[in-house]
């Protein structure tokens, strides 16, 4: 009898750790106005099942459609999870103060939702295949990696991914004027920077892998690289490394702009002249740059080029800092034209000098 006893005893016991070690699942249900308007992630009302609690260290949260007609906004405070599950349609707002994530932070909602808190913890945050836009405005200090699978992630406002390398793949695409640590962007992912056009910055190093896609953008031939008016540009404080291949190969998609950013025709773009645009600048150089790893798309470049077209270099700066121009090269009988017009008038001014 008593060697049952123990064995019951111990069975219960196991089965209440694993029960604490799960943690709880809550649901967020804070919608309606008999919650009194106040949408707290503190508060135990605002959570399914009702007034039983609200997510904390070793708990998991869900944001989704059920239950969740109204009001989509939730007020952070200092509060913790392990994972966080936003589903659904719906577009959301988290606002306040900081949520620190020991696991994942899964965003697949088909909406658009803005973060406008501090995401932290060691956690990784990953924008889901088919999810929309997930928007992020502060210094973010989470520490594990972000996977954009699919849908959008938005720097935006000056916000950071300050400990947290980024990776781009499956069609997803980063965006905004902000500042992430590390950039990979590969098998299908796109980088665009800026805000149409503008300037994203690396921390460390950007890496250019096979079917990545650079969405370069500019409204104005000879204004400022990484500014509006003017056209895209990547500020990496590390390295630029180049991993695709030539049977492999990156994407430059040349986008032309008007100066409203809508699109269509650069205002100033003339097809007989020569221009080079630098497009990203690695303060520690450039690896594995050839030619003929590159793809430059042009279907949505809508300037005529005549018989112009573009290519892709590099240039040295000061010290090891290098950067990746982009050139539009003009027919080569306009390039002849303006060579004769430039000696003819050079011989006329030394004839005037003459007499």
């Amino acid at each position: 009898m008593p060697r049952i006893r123990h064995s019951l005893l111990s069975a219960l016991l196991i089965t209440l750790l694993v029960t604490v070690a799960s943690g709880a699942l809550y649901t967020w249900d804070g919608d309606d106005g008999a919650k009194k308007n106040d949408w707290t992630w503190g508060q135990k009302k605002n959570w399914d099942p009702e007034n039983q609690g609200r997510p904390q260290t070793g708990d998991d949260a869900v944001f989704g459609d059920s239950g969740t007609a109204g009001r989509r906004t939730v007020v952070l405070e200092a509060n913790t999870v392990t994972n966080v599950d936003v589903t659904g349609t719906g577009s959301w707002t988290w606002s306040g103060g900081t949520l620190s994530v020991a696991g994942t932070f899964t965003y697949s909602s088909s909406g658009d939702s803005l973060f406008d808190g501090v995401l932290n913890g060691a956690g990784s945050l990953v924008i889901a295949a088919g999810a929309g836009e997930f928007a992020v405005t502060n210094d973010n200090t989470c520490a594990g990696n972000t996977n954009v699978q699919g849908g959008k992630l938005h720097v935006k406002n000056g916000g950071r991914m300050r400990n947290s390398g980024v990776r781009v793949t499956g069609g997803g695409k980063i965006y905004g004027n902000g500042r992430v640590k590390s950039l990979t962007v590969e098998d299908g992912g796109i980088t665009a920077p800026g805000e149409s056009p503008g300037t994203t910055s690396v921390d460390t190093d950007e890496t250019w892998g096979g079917a990545g896609i650079y969405e370069w953008e500019i409204n104005d031939v000879d204004a400022t690289k990484g500014g509006d008016p003017g056209w895209d540009w990547k500020d990496i404080d590390g390295s630029l490394n180049i991993t695709a291949t030539s049977g492999d190969k990156f994407v430059i998609d040349i986008t032309s702009l008007k100066l409203d950013n809508t699109a269509g025709d650069i205002h100033d773009f003339v097809n007989t002249q020569q221009y080079s645009w630098v497009i990203a600048t690695a303060a520690n150089g450039i690896t594995g740059f050839a030619e003929d790893k590159f793809t430059l798309k042009t279907d949505n470049f809508s300037n005529g080029v005549g018989d112009g077209y573009f290519t892709i270099s590099t240039q040295d700066g000061a010290g090891s800092e290098q950067s990746i121009a982009l050139n539009f090269v003009p027919e080569p009988a306009a390039i002849s034209f303006v060579l004769i017009g430039a000696a003819a008038l050079l011989l006329r001014r030394r004839r005037r000098r003459a007499t």
